[in-house]
């Protein structure tokens, strides 16, 4: 017998949205799929994160780094031979 029941995890816990409807205390065998967000969820997953490291002070010197190492590398060639 099997059952679907979402829910949602924290930790090593997971609190199920529903009653899985078998008793307390059943050994059971979890399979995990993550659920797939809804465009609302995505939006809010964007806004919270786009730009969080806008005013990080330590990537400064990677991308000074990346364009030297760009200014020093040779060009590649386009494919048109």
């Amino acid at each position: 017998m099997g059952i679907t029941v979402s829910g949602v995890l924290h930790g090593r816990r997971i609190d199920l949205e529903a009653e899985p409807s078998i008793p307390d205390g059943t050994p059971v065998l979890v399979s995990i799929k993550r659920k797939a967000l809804t465009t609302e969820e995505k939006r809010r997953v964007l806004a919270a994160t786009a730009g969080a490291w806008a005013d990080d002070p330590s990537l400064e010197p990677l991308f000074v780094e990346i364009a030297r190492r760009r200014h020093e590398s040779i060009p590649r060639g386009i494919g048109l031979e």
